[in-house]
């Protein structure tokens, strides 16, 4: 079966001459649940980005549903990022716009310019406008990750977004114990440049464990 999503040797360069993404090759097939774990500036958020051509890759191909996505542009670029829906780790609301037409922007790339521009928009997104209005914000929040739009893959930037709140929290719990645990098998350095590199291990390891443990569960 072919999958979703395909990444064949992709790379990433950005101009201060950092290679965010080395040769990167993975298949993701339908209904699997995949995270992405690593320290700060390890290339996580420019992968998942990569995904629906928010960033451009140097080198390599990227496939969605069997077609090569690397290099489209215009129409079949907008007709790509339909199927892809993305939860941002920041919300990036526009502040001058209400919550509705915040929310109604989601539906932008459906339409065509001159709809877009005017605000016209189809009767079944009109029906958010009550219980928009009488929520508000929160209500916002809650459809973003309650309600992704009809699309082939979600990728999520921030965990909170994706896990259930009573297992998050047993998460944080069982991070609490692991750490203890970790801080008694390797004691903190006392030398500056040691700490650091201490602080990034031991994040990378306690993060990677629990998030195996939630996918575990997510996976029951």
């Amino acid at each position: 079966m072919e999958p979703v999503l395909k990444f064949v040797n992709v790379n990433k360069y950005y101009n201060n001459n950092v290679h965010a993404l080395h040769n990167i090759s993975l298949e993701i097939a339908a209904g699997e649940f995949i995270s992405v774990i690593g320290p700060s500036g390890s290339g996580k958020s420019t992968l998942l980005r990569t995904v629906n051509r928010l960033i451009d890759v140097s080198d390599g191909e990227i496939c969605l549903d069997g077609e090569n996505i690397t290099n489209i542009g215009g129409k079949k670029l907008r007709a790509v990022r339909r199927k892809v829906g993305m939860i941002f780790q920041n919300y990036n609301l526009v502040y001058r716009l209400s919550v509705l037409q915040n929310v109604l922007h989601g539906y932008l790339g459906y339409l065509d310019g001159i709809k877009g521009i005017l605000g016209i928009y189809p009767e079944e997104e009109k029906l958010l406008k009550k219980p928009i209005r009488r929520w508000g914000r929160a209500w916002m929040k809650w459809m973003e990750a309650e309600y992704p739009a009809d699309v082939d893959i979600l990728v999520c930037e921030c965990r909170w977004q994706i896990i259930p709140r009573e297992i998050d929290i047993e998460a944080e719990e069982r991070f609490d114990e692991l750490d203890e645990i970790y801080r008694k098998d390797h004691p903190r350095p006392t030398e500056f440049n040691a700490i650091r590199k201490w602080e990034k291990e031991r994040l990378m390891t306690l993060e990677h464990q629990v998030m195996e443990e939630i996918v575990y569960k997510l996976r029951e």
